[in-house]
């Protein structure tokens, strides 16, 4: 989740994509990722609105257009979706395959999930206050700016990117190296600070 959070605060403000929310009856035939940034990026079409057939050219092209994320980044989400399907030799794969617990992509602790049996409403508080303490001192040093609560509820709740509110990609491309980087920054911030999903002992 933290690598979620990273990207969603390095990105900055439009797309001009409207959401594109599914009906009741149609609701079934959509497969829903635990990232949600992919799920946003199929409601506003970027990516296939049904979250299927997921390709790797396919990615880099609709997370470029939706978020503006570098090939080397998609490229590893992409790896895993495709090591992720019941079929990891094929092409393609669909977002509900990112769908296994404790993978890179699904895990505890996170700030938009449930979690699994395996932890508890502790351990998801105190890694949610580590976070917390963490993004408080890193305040000052913060250049990508504060995110608009209206834009962070939208993703959060909505699974949508708030383009009538303002939102834009970052001018400068998520990269993986970009993001290890800010992903080593919070990390080195606060080394008392416990890992998502680890166990807390006394």
């Amino acid at each position: 989740m933290r690598s979620s959070l990273i990207i969603t605060s390095a990105l900055v403000a439009t797309s001009s994509a409207r959401a594109l929310i599914p009906g009741i009856v149609d609701l079934l035939a959509y497969a829903h990722s635990p990232c949600l940034g992919l799920d946003s990026l199929t409601n506003h079409g970027f990516i296939h609105h049904n979250g299927r057939n997921m390709t790797i050219p396919h990615l880099l092209e609709g997370l470029a257009a939706g978020m503006n994320i570098d090939a080397d980044f998609t490229i590893v989400i992409g790896g895993v979706g495709l090591l992720s399907s019941p079929n990891p030799l094929g092409d393609s794969f669909d977002l509900h395959d990112l769908n296994q617990h404790n993978s890179l992509i699904e895990h505890d602790a996170s700030l938009s999930r449930e979690d699994a049996t395996t932890t508890s409403i502790s351990q998801a508080a105190k890694a949610i206050a580590n976070h917390t303490d963490d993004s408080e001192e890193r305040k000052p040093y913060d250049t990508a700016g504060v995110a608009n609560v209206e834009n962070v509820r939208g993703l959060f709740e909505k699974e949508r990117l708030s383009c009538d509110l303002g939102w834009r990609p970052r001018a400068e491309p998520i990269t993986l190296n970009s993001l290890g980087l800010k992903a080593l920054e919070l990390f080195n911030a606060n080394p008392q600070a416990v890992p998502e999903g680890a166990t807390i002992t006394k």
